[in-house]
């Protein structure tokens, strides 16, 4: 399943298997860094943690497998981007990164200004040195914790069918 493609079988058994079996098992993290997110997108991952899993993972464990995840798919764009900052580009990959890059730059590593000191995550120590590191190759003056919100949001909003259904269903087992 392409956790970056909106899933458009969201009441199909199967998709809510694999979402569950991707992003919803809980992974022990040994070693792990925080980050700033803000409140609301911290609520929003703690809904799904408590509702949909019933507190099978944890938040950390929830965010950790949604930036893996997102790394995983996207590391052919991260290795043009450190080409790019160490001016060892291939031929061909000029041509991804300008029509790839220029999407991704705008969606996951815009610069804001909102505060993210007030909640954080836990997720693991790789997960963490990758954003850092894409972070400063992008060089767009953007934090680690605004390029993991960005990544968090779009991954939640693509699935919101989906989990939203997840939700209906945990509604309509109760007694």
């Amino acid at each position: 399943m392409n956790p970056s493609i909106k899933t458009n079988t969201g009441n199909s058994e199967k998709a809510k298997s694999d979402y569950a079996e991707i992003y919803l098992t809980r992974v022990p993290i040994k070693h792990q860094r925080c980050i700033g997110i803000t409140e609301k997108t911290l609520d929003k991952l703690k809904s799904v943690v408590r509702l949909i899993a019933q507190n099978n993972t944890t938040v950390r464990s929830y965010a950790s497998a949604i930036l893996r995840e997102h790394l995983r798919e996207y590391k052919f764009l991260h290795e043009i981007m450190r080409k790019v900052m160490y001016d060892k580009l291939m031929p061909g990959d000029l041509a991804i990164y300008q029509t790839v890059g220029e999407n991704y730059l705008e969606t996951y590593l815009c610069p804001d200004s909102q505060s993210r000191g007030s909640a954080w995550i836990h997720v693991d120590v790789e997960c963490a040195e990758a954003l850092k590191q894409i972070v400063s190759w992008a060089d767009t003056g953007a934090t680690i914790g605004s390029f993991a919100e960005s990544i968090i949001l779009v991954h939640l909003g693509l699935n919101d069918e989906l989990l939203e259904q997840m939700k209906s269903d945990v509604y309509n087992c109760q007694p």
